[in-house]
């Protein structure tokens, strides 16, 4: 029976160091067996594999990395742990470093055995010319060994290497990345149903989310999803991947291939953050018109009149869009123009129990009418829309994915006790607290140059 194969798409991250620089490659489900690892002279490196899915399926694997211009293939160390393939490629600069400074001391010591023959007595003169005799010897038996010693695997060398890329690993480990400092502004910001943040921390997660790129999510763009222009036949079908959710709050990503669609949807008393971390898309947003306070007569009881907010077009890098429980465009749509991935953190998450359920619309144009004029005589106004409440649920295919970018620790509740922990969730309470000085600050230097102007 032939093999029906799926691309699989790694999340990847780079660990600079000082002797070395190491590729972290993450690779749920794979065996080392099933992973090969080439690197070529010309700067690639180049990692493959497949495993099977069940059945007839199988998971393919080729993705293929750029060596940093300080790093060499000569020396590469490969290991597989955890699910966890290290690539680690030493500096070129450490080697240099290491022969010009061998080249130092045999000068050093050369001039200074050429300074005791001159100038000391004849029973002195034998020992800094074995002196120099040796070291130079030694220089030279470095020089010769130095390919094979980098050739070796378990030396000495080597093994020393392995350590220090350890104890990278290890300090990077509990370093608060780009995501895990959203994750923890999230936990302190959404207090639950019924509440909403306020302005001072809506401004925190938007500078936050603002400094998001796809590489803090463990996305690259030169994936072949976000490099296809064309899309599948039929109803395009949308992948989304949870990063987490709990009471208060979710983080989710969505993938949308072009020209899919999201529908108008809304988000009943959530406030929401929507992050364009990777291509093109068209969003149009409504939010509801107050029946009581309107003077516009309902031409039916299923349609809904709501105030156009925005009909645009968006490019990645783009600033965050913040939607509120009733404004800013809490209604709102997604096209995608090309393939694009969007980071949406919304506070607090749907719930059919908390009355926090998503209800799909369509929208109709709105007409204006003067006195005597019929249907087909009415000017459109696109400043209104009507919204008619749709069952999307034939049409609408979505695919749950799971999460492969950096992974979040709940250092407030996994590490109760912990002093370190306090200490980091403190330094990091206030870098925001420092960070939003900094921005009303710039805001009231705006203002006031504009008031003087």
């Amino acid at each position: 029976m032939d093999k029906s194969y799926e691309e699989f798409y790694p999340s990847f991250e780079w660990v600079r160091g000082d002797a070395a620089d190491t590729l972290r490659v993450r690779l749920p489900g794979f065996e080392r067996h099933q992973i090969n690892v080439q690197a070529d002279k010309a700067g690639g490196l180049r990692i493959t594999g497949e495993r099977p899915l069940g059945g007839r399926r199988w998971f393919i694997l080729s993705q293929d990395f750029a060596v940093p211009e300080d790093c060499s293939v000569e020396g590469m160390q490969v290991k597989f742990e955890e699910e966890t393939l290290w690539v680690t490629l030493p500096k070129l600069r450490a080697k240099k470093g290491k022969e010009s400074l061998l080249n130092m001391a045999v000068a050093v010591l050369v001039l200074l055995g050429l300074a005791l023959l001159t100038f000391c007595p004849e029973s002195v003169k034998l020992v800094p010319w074995a002196v120099s005799r040796r070291a130079f010897g030694a220089w030279m038996k470095v020089e010769a060994s130095d390919g094979e010693e980098e050739k070796r695997s378990g030396t000495k060398r080597n093994g020393e290497r392995l350590v220090r890329g350890r104890r990278c690993r290890r300090r990077n480990r509990w370093r608060v990345t780009a995501i895990q400092r959203l994750f923890l502004a999230c936990k302190s910001v959404f207090k639950g149903p019924g509440t909403v943040p306020e302005s001072a921390d809506v401004e925190m997660l938007h500078f936050l989310l603002d400094k998001m790129r796809p590489e803090d999510v463990g996305l690259s763009t030169d994936l072949l999803f976000f490099k296809s222009k064309s899309s599948s036949r039929g109803t395009p079908r949308i992948t989304f991947a949870t990063i987490c959710k709990c009471d208060n709050f979710s983080m989710c990503i969505f993938f949308l291939p072009p020209k899919a669609v999201i529908p108008l949807h809304d988000h009943p008393g959530m406030t929401v953050f929507s992050k364009l971390l990777v291509g093109s898309m068209h969003i149009k947003s409504y939010d509801w018109l107050d029946p009581v306070t309107s003077s516009f007569s309902t031409p039916s009881a299923k349609l809904r009149l709501a105030k156009l907010v925005l009909d645009s077009e968006f490019t990645a890098p783009c600033n965050t869009s913040i939607l509120y429980p009733t404004a800013g465009g809490n209604i709102h749509t997604f096209t995608a123009i090309t393939p694009c991935a969007v980071l949406d953190v919304l506070g607090p998450p749907y719930s059919k129990e908390d009355d926090h359920d998503i209800t799909y619309y369509q929208d109709h144009p709105y007409r204006k009418y003067s006195d005597g004029d019929t249907d087909q005589g009415g000017v459109e106004d696109h400043c209104h829309g009507w919204l008619e409440e749709i069952d999307v649920s034939r049409y609408l295919k979505m695919d749950g994915v799971a999460y492969l970018g950096p992974q979040l620790k709940n250092v407030v509740e996994d590490t109760v006790g912990s002093s370190s922990a306090v200490v980091r969730w403190g330094a990091l309470r206030q870098q925001h607290t420092v960070a939003l000085r900094l921005m009303k600050l710039q805001s009231k230097r705006k203002r006031d140059l504009s008031d003087g102007a």
